[in-house]
């Protein structure tokens, strides 16, 4: 860069705030990141094991499990975490895809921790009006 006038100085102080600035926030902006995709993949680790558990008990009760069963379950932990179903939410928003790739950390822990406690709830034999109701 021309740095012999006084707007090429002053372009270069500015580029040179700009690479302190970034060396500043960076670590943050990347524990930010970090700390929000492991909260997803813990969501993402117990959503199998909350289905497998439903079918197993929708199979121990002679019925079988459809997709209006997961999505039930799924609508009732959001409703508790996001005050609202999946749809009705991602509407309200504007938001298309895979609603949990739109959350932020602390509502995907709040997420997961329900869900684990739902597969908790579900193999020790309560109804999904007893799990809503608790």
């Amino acid at each position: 860069m021309i740095e012999n006038n006084e707007k090429g100085r002053a372009i270069r102080k500015y580029f040179i705030r700009c690479e302190e600035h970034l060396k500043e926030i960076a670590p943050t902006i990347q524990k930010k990141a970090l700390n929000r995709l492991k909260a997803r993949l813990k969501v993402a680790d117990y959503s199998r094991p909350m289905c497998d558990a439903l079918t197993e008990q929708r199979k121990a009760l002679g019925k079988s499990a459809n997709n209006t069963l997961f999505t039930n379950e799924f609508d009732m932990i959001n409703r508790i975490v996001l005050g609202t179903t999946s749809s009705k939410y991602k509407k309200a928003n504007n938001l298309t895809g895979n609603i949990r790739d739109h959350l932020n950390e602390f509502e995907l822990n709040h997420i997961a921790y329900l869900e684990n406690a739902n597969i908790t709830l579900i193999h020790i034999g309560y109804d999904y009006h007893h799990r809503k109701a608790s």
